[in-house]
């Protein structure tokens, strides 16, 4: 069997004259008629609605006319721990709105039940509790959305630290290859200053043997001149 449905939140309708009784004399059982059709709404869960057509209404009518009778007594009881037996669940689930709307009804509908004062605890306890299971929840939320911040913002600080630190070897690996660039450069340019002097040094000994060839030629010829000269002297 299926559990009852929780009654609507609103408020009950107030009660009216429909179930009066017609007269004096037959007041006792009007009274007993409105108890039975008080107990079948009961059963066919009409506690406070429809309007016109609902046990709250009828029991009061019976209280409005006998004022101490005790089948309305225990039936408004009824109703009340009716709603009542509904908030625990209620509470377990955190639907602390309908936990207090179905306390409100039995409040209404039976003010004198025992056992508001303690679903009332437990109702005020409940959302107590949850409310500061929430604080500690945004807390620790809070915590976390800060350590994740602080954690990205040290890898964010290591990224940029690997980043400088590799723009500082480029520097440096640039600057080397510079530096060795110059240095090839200043090497080459002293190995042609070399080679250029070295070329200079063979014309200036090749000019030299070919002056002092010339100069040998000439003198081969000047003493070959001069003894033909005196051969000629001679012949004469």
């Amino acid at each position: 069997m299926s559990a009852p449905q929780a009654e609507s939140t609103e408020e009950p309708p107030q009660p009216t004259n429909k179930h009066s009784a017609p007269a004096l004399d037959d007041k006792r059982q009007h009274i007993a008629e409105l108890i039975s059709l008080a107990k079948q709404d009961v059963a066919e869960n009409r506690f406070t609605r429809p309007a016109g057509n609902n046990a709250y209404e009828k029991y009061l009518d019976v209280l409005r006319l006998d004022a101490g009778n005790s089948d309305a007594d225990a039936g408004l009881r009824v109703m009340s721990e009716h709603f009542l037996g509904q908030i625990d669940p209620l509470l377990q689930e955190k639907q602390f709105e309908q936990a207090a709307d179905l306390y409100d009804q039995a409040q209404r509908v039976y003010p004198k039940n025992p056992d508001l004062e303690k679903y009332q605890t437990n109702l005020q306890q409940a959302v107590a509790q949850y409310q500061e299971q929430q604080k500690q929840l945004a807390a620790e939320q809070k915590r976390r959305s800060e350590e994740l911040k602080k954690q990205r913002q040290q890898a964010e600080q290591k990224r940029l630290a690997r980043e400088k630190q590799k723009q500082q070897e480029l520097a440096a690996l640039k600057a080397q290859q510079q530096e060795q660039a110059k240095q090839a450069a200043v090497e080459k340019q002293k190995q042609e200053q070399q080679e250029l002097l070295k070329q200079q040094e063979q014309l200036q000994q090749e000019k030299g043997r070919h002056e002092q060839q010339t100069k040998i030629t000439l003198m081969a010829e000047t003493a070959t001149t001069l003894l033909t000269q005196n051969n000629l002297s001679v012949s004469k």
